[in-house]
């Protein structure tokens, strides 16, 4: 038994699979202009709750942003402030070395 198919077999599946990559081209096209127009539904929901998540991560980034600065604020200001008591006792220090007792 040969397991040759026929040339006029394989000429209608080349036709088939055309076929169906032409329809399957077309819906995927429909569908695309349906998910630009708005109105494919089930893209829709998914979208809605991707932009919600969008909106509260950028509303969590902000306050985060605002504390870390506020943060770099008093770290700063306490330098500031040590530098200052430590420019003050070190004067304090020297003016009592150079006072004859």
């Amino acid at each position: 038994m040969s397991t040759r198919v026929p040339i006029e077999w394989k000429g209608h599946y080349h036709l088939f699979i055309s076929r169906l990559y032409r329809e399957r081209i077309t819906q995927i096209d429909s569908k695309l202009d349906e998910v630009r127009s708005g109105k494919a539904g089930e893209y829709l929901q998914p979208l809605e709750e991707l932009q919600v998540n969008m909106k509260n991560r950028l509303e969590v980034g902000d306050v985060l942003r605002q504390y870390r600065l506020s943060n770099i604020h008093c770290k700063h200001d306490a330098e500031m402030l040590a530098a200052e008591q430590n420019f003050a006792v070190r004067q304090i220090n020297n003016f009592c070395v150079h006072i004859p007792s």
